[in-house]
């Protein structure tokens, strides 16, 4: 995949009508196996719990307590991943992919809406970062105390962006990444920006790599009387963000010049279905 394939965006949007009680989980105590390309003493990791003491760090905060998000980053490289767990296993889910060069992670049953989700994981490293989705499987699978038979393997299902941008190192979203965010999952807060599966995204490449800005993961909670609505983004586009007003959000920045190329407008919003509770993942590319 070249350096401006990969999805565009990633779009989780969930909708519900149910409600619960509120509930924390925190536990960073998962075992890690050895990076491949890196020595262990060198590779350092992040997750919601190192992010939370960021006080700069900006947080999107709902109340929800039928899933959990966690991330989990290498810092020095940079590339993480965001992993959406479904605890009770709840989640009916659709699924929207566009464009020629979407990376993702067994989606067939998603499109024939056949299977509920334990979990959807997001992340770098292109088709690579795939890796962290079987890292969440895993505890999926331990935590259930499942066993190998039809129908009890875990259904995650995962997307990645291309992020190969601007380093050097050969780290990726592994299996060790994607344990770490299953066991880092917290209620009722996401983290924007460049956190998680957004921290290295990148934005307006479209004259080239060397205008590209940063992306992120972007969210939005919103509750109109009885349903609830959440959106979680990770924009890692080739083309300029623009808002709902037709103004440039970012992208595309010529620091030689000191302005920005007019591009085409692009706005970049998810389609949702309504039911108790759906997922609705959309893939662009």
């Amino acid at each position: 995949m070249g350096p401006e394939s990969g999805p565009q965006g990633l779009i989780a949007a969930l909708i519900t009508t149910s409600c619960g009680q509120n509930k924390t989980f925190v536990d960073s105590t998962s075992p890690l196996s050895e990076n491949p390309n890196v020595p262990m003493d060198k590779t350092s990791i992040t997750t919601n719990l190192e992010a939370s003491q960021d006080k700069a760090m900006r947080t999107l905060k709902f109340d929800w307590p039928s899933f959990k998000i966690g991330i989990a980053e290498y810092p020095d490289a940079p590339t993480g991943c965001t992993a959406f767990i479904f605890p009770n296993n709840e989640v009916n889910a659709v699924l929207d992919k566009r464009g020629g060069a979407t990376g993702s992670f067994y989606t067939d049953d998603i499109v024939e809406g056949v299977s509920k989700i334990d979990a959807i994981v997001f992340s770098g490293g292109s088709l690579l970062g795939l890796e962290a989705v079987s890292g969440v499987m895993r505890e999926v699978f331990m935590k259930n105390n499942s066993h190998a038979v039809w129908g009890g393997v875990p259904f995650v299902s995962g997307a990645v962006i291309y992020d190969w941008i601007h380093r050097s190192s050969r780290l990726y979203p592994d299996i060790a990444l994607g344990k770490r965010a299953y066991h880092a999952a917290e209620y009722n807060i996401f983290y924007l920006g460049r956190r998680g599966a957004g921290i290295n995204a990148t934005v307006g490449k479209f004259q080239g790599l060397q205008y590209a800005e940063p992306g992120g993961q972007g969210g939005s909670f919103r509750v109109d009387k009885r349903t609830k609505i959440a959106v979680f983004t990770v924009v890692n586009s080739v083309g300029a963000i623009y808002d709902r007003q037709g103004q440039l959000v970012k992208g595309c920045y010529n620091s030689e010049k000191n302005n920005i190329y007019n591009l085409p407008k692009r706005l970049v919003l998810p389609l949702i279905v309504v039911n108790k509770l759906v997922l609705k993942i959309l893939l662009l590319a």
